[in-house]
């Protein structure tokens, strides 16, 4: 399912904004996004939804989320302590969302006594590395491959924002492609 992507604006500086990238269904009123950007400006915001026993077992995967997306060491080795504070991302908030047969999210449910949680995690813009696929890495890595957690949003620093190399836009357009393959009005397949 391709996201969604949703502008949103900061509350307490209007003249920062930030894009939601929602991959629900059916979601097509901008989602109000907190200014979270305001407070974390060197950080990119990733909401997951996870399948967990209690809000302690969510803040448990949360936290091995946090390190396999980005360091992908255990936490309590003395390197990763090192760089933890500009590496790892944070945990930011924890709700609860309701059972895990509940029918409004995409996750198969592993256990019918878990609870779905929406954990999301603050990442410092450096581990993006100004790279499109490193940015998806650390968004979607092995994470994608955990039965039980799902990636519901992701909101852009105002820098990854306006990062002209990272998300440069489109190198050709159509017109640019329609000459290249020198089909000016066909379609193209």
């Amino acid at each position: 399912m391709a996201p969604n992507i949703v502008n949103t604006t900061a509350t307490k500086d209007s003249s920062m904004s930030a894009y939601a990238f929602n991959s629900r269904k059916n979601h097509h009123v901008p989602k109000p996004v907190m200014a979270d950007s305001y407070q974390h400006p060197e950080r990119f915001w990733v909401d997951y939804v996870m399948e967990a026993s209690s809000k302690d077992h969510a803040r448990t995967l949360a936290r091995e989320v946090c390190l396999e997306q980005t360091v992908e060491l255990p936490g309590q080795t003395d390197a990763v302590r090192q760089v933890e504070a500009y590496t790892v991302g944070t945990i930011e908030r924890i709700e609860l969302l309701g059972s895990s047969n509940h029918s409004h999210t995409h996750i198969h449910s592993t256990n019918n006594s878990h609870f779905l949680y929406r954990v999301s995690i603050a990442y410092p813009n450096d581990t993006a590395g100004e790279e499109l696929p490193q940015f998806l890495n650390v968004v979607f890595g092995n994470t994608s491959l955990k039965k039980g957690v799902s990636v519901e949003n992701v909101t852009l620093s105002r820098h990854l924002l306006e990062n002209r190399s990272m998300f440069p836009g489109p190198r050709y357009g159509i017109i640019g492609l329609r000459e290249m393959l020198g089909v000016p009005r066909a379609p193209l397949l």
